[in-house]
């Protein structure tokens, strides 16, 4: 359930990341400080995106895998 849960938040905050910076990016009548709240905003998404992926890839490596036989020569 925890897994579930993190990759929930980490879609959120990828799309928080995306909509917030296109939005300070592209909206030509907003402010400097609605543009500023946008990247903060974005700026936190990308970061919880970040961390949260780290915490889904955490034991997913090829040492959980099958080991491949070692050829000697």
């Amino acid at each position: 359930m925890k897994r579930k849960a993190t990759a929930i938040l980490n879609i959120l905050a990828w799309g928080a990341f995306w909509t917030f910076g296109l939005l300070a990016a592209a909206a030509p009548d907003l402010g400097p400080r609605l543009v500023s709240e946008a990247v903060a905003l974005s700026g936190l998404g990308f970061l919880t995106g970040v961390l949260t992926y780290l915490m889904l890839s955490r034991g997913v490596y090829p040492d959980d895998s099958v080991p491949v036989a070692q050829v000697e020569g």
